[in-house]
């Protein structure tokens, strides 16, 4: 839960499709949607999620839904990954993962045209870049456990976390490398399982790719990404297939255990009161 302005919420983290269908299905996925996230907490999104939509014809919609709401625009997982170097050996709950709060009325009363914010970030020449980007990085990520272990090795459970953790240290020398070079002069491991947010990243990518009969999607980068923050959330809301990763993480794995995982669907036919003991 994150506290704002003295109260308590759960950060409900809308992925990509949710926030899509929030807007397109107003009077039911989106009605029932509303209803469960002010319950207790707020909408949070990702800037990847919006990077996704921009070009799409919702994009105005969904922008116009989260600044008109209360919402908070959570960080991409470079800078979390930071966040979480200089506060290195203490708790989760010390790392604020939201970058900015989108609720129009307190930001019209600062001078703050949010709007106008987000289009000067989220620009369609920046989102061709994104979509390059995001193609490029699915041909990187893609096959990483396979190039390392095959299938059948990674049935072993302690070869399985091996490699979690080494896909984790690959992730981390994107971001962090002078800390990593820091650790291997010194002749040291780099602690990479106290970064929640390079493990969650990792164990989803490998359950991503490791499906014997799923082929990748690019849109599975955008996954990948958005999992970096599973760790600073309370309930994600998205697909099926994504829920199911997230039970088996936890049952297998314990891990991200205090995250809900509530698909689409579920919202839809209101079938999740029982999940999150509503």
């Amino acid at each position: 839960m994150i506290n704002l302005n003295g109260k308590l919420y759960k950060l409900y983290y809308l992925d990509t499709c949710a926030l899509s269908e929030m807007v397109k299905d107003r009077s039911g996925f989106g009605s029932n949607l509303l209803n469960l996230v002010f319950s207790d907490g707020i909408i949070a999104v990702s800037p990847y999620s919006l990077w996704e939509l921009k070009s799409s014809m919702v994009y105005t919609d969904v922008i116009d839904v989260i600044t008109s709401l209360h919402t908070v625009l959570l960080k991409p997982e470079g800078i979390i990954v930071k966040d979480e170097n200089q506060l290195l050996n203490q708790t989760i709950e010390f790392i604020n993962p939201i970058l900015i709060e989108l609720l129009a009325i307190p930001n019209k009363k600062l001078g703050l045209d949010i709007l106008s914010l987000l289009d000067k970030h989220i620009t369609d020449a920046g989102n061709e870049i994104f979509k390059m980007n995001r193609n490029e990085t699915f041909k990187i990520i893609s096959s990483k456990p396979s190039n390392i272990f095959s299938r059948e090795q990674l049935k072993s459970k302690s070869t399985f976390e091996f490699s979690v953790k080494l896909i984790a240290y690959q992730i981390a020398a994107e971001n962090l490398l002078p800390e990593l070079n820091y650790y291997n002069q010194i002749k040291k491991e780099f602690p990479v399982d106290q970064f929640p947010s390079l493990m969650a990243t990792s164990y989803i990518h490998h359950y991503k790719y490791l499906q014997k009969n799923r082929k990748g999607e690019e849109s599975d980068v955008i996954d990948i990404l958005m999992g970096a923050l599973y760790p600073y959330v309370d309930v994600v809301i998205t697909e099926a297939f994504q829920c199911e990763i997230v039970k088996q993480i936890k049952r297998k794995h314990n891990f991200l255990n205090n995250l809900e995982v509530v698909s689409i669907k579920q919202i839809r036919l209101e079938q999740y009161n029982d999940i999150l003991g509503n």
